[in-house]
């Protein structure tokens, strides 16, 4: 379990690094719930990464994005002023 949470992990800082140096200074807005269906769209998209890259078993690449959409949704409530792209 812990491998398919570490893998995921890996694939959503790999995806989360490319588009913040590509589309991170572009973004001139603040909103939360941007900022959210980002995480959400992050968490998702690394766990399939992850899943086919590696052949994870299901059930925990869904704890992984819950875990990781959880974590992304502290730090947007956490922050007063955020970058949907951060």
């Amino acid at each position: 379990m812990f491998l398919s949470l570490f893998l995921t992990c890996v694939a959503a800082l790999a995806v989360s690094t490319v588009l913040l140096l590509l589309f991170g200074h572009r973004v001139g807005f603040a909103s939360r719930v941007v900022g959210i269906v980002c995480a959400a769209g992050l968490a998702i998209g690394a766990g399939e990464i992850a899943a086919r890259l590696w052949d994870l078993p299901p059930t925990y690449v869904l704890v992984a994005e819950g875990l990781l959409l959880a974590l992304g949704a502290i730090v947007v409530f956490a922050r007063p002023v955020w970058n949907p792209i951060g």
